[in-house]
Parts: C-alpha cells; structure tokens; sequence
C-alpha cells in the first residue's frame, strides 16, 4: 500500500512544524504574514485531519516502511496522545506568552525530537517525503527569515 502524496505532505508539515521551536515562536505568536497555527491547530491536524490514530492501527501495517520506522511511529502517537489528554483545551494557545510553556516542558521537548526524528527516518526511506521535508524546511526558514524582517522595520519606525 501507498500512501497519497497530499497525506505524506500533511504529515511532513505537521511534523516539522513540532520539530520547529523557531517556527512555532513565529506563526504561534501571529508574526507570519502567511501562515496560521498554534497548539490546537496542530493537534486537530494530527488527530482529526491525519486521523493519526487511524494511521497507527489500519494503514502504518500495510506500508513498506521498516519495522524501525513503523515502531517510531506508534511511539510518537502513544506520546503525542498522552501529551494531548493531559492538557485541556483552553490550557494552552491562546495567549502569546503560552508558547514560552511548551518549550520549558520535557514532554513536549521529547515530542519535537521524536518528530525530527521521523522525518529523518521517513526521508531516508521514502523520497518523496525526503524532498517535501527539504521543502517545507526552506519555507519554514523563508517565514522566520520573514519575521526578522519585519521585527526589524517595526524597530525602525518606532525609533523614528
């Protein structure tokens, strides 16, 4: 079995935006001019758009991934499901400062490097999901390059 392309996309967007302490400080805090997310926009990706529970039980056994990758998989969703019962909804993601709470939390750091490490595992046995990585990489840096920018001109006009 195959997965479609536009589901590996999703995938590799979600997982790098958890991998991404740089770019969630942007597009978290509302500073990206064209990208929109926070905590729970992350997580209805994963659990609601990727159905990635679905994914563990019905598809993940059908790829032509290795038994390394397909375990990693299951261990990410396991951590990604504790994570996410543990915190009620209105816990997290509203106020700009809450960010600064993910990144002080051990599970959550254990999270972003699970899903770092995913990608890499994924890329290294599947292209397709090696190139969109690369790509959505290059965006991600396109969009934080894009913030200092604009943090930079704010500066100079509230100096003049």
């Amino acid at each position: 079995m195959m997965l479609p392309c536009y589901y590996k996309e999703r995938f590799v967007f979600a997982l790098s935006e958890l991998s991404d302490f740089s770019f969630q400080e942007i597009v978290w805090q509302g500073h990206s001019k064209t990208h929109v997310s926070d905590y729970i926009e992350l997580m209805c990706n994963f659990f609601d758009d990727l159905m990635i529970e679905h994914f563990i039980e019905n598809d993940l056994p059908l790829l032509d991934l290795s038994s390394v990758l397909k375990e990693k998989f299951k261990s990410f969703e396991i951590e990604l499901s504790i994570f996410n019962k543990r915190k009620e909804p209105n816990d997290w993601g509203y106020s700009k400062n809450d960010i600064y709470k993910y990144w002080s939390d051990t599970q959550w750091i254990k999270l972003s490097k699970m899903a770092k490490d995913l990608l890499e595992q994924w890329g290294k046995e599947d292209e397709f999901v090696n190139k969109s990585t690369k790509k959505v990489s290059l965006d991600h840096q396109k969009v934080i390059q894009e913030a200092k920018i604009n943090s930079v001109s704010q500066t100079q006009l509230k100096s003049n």
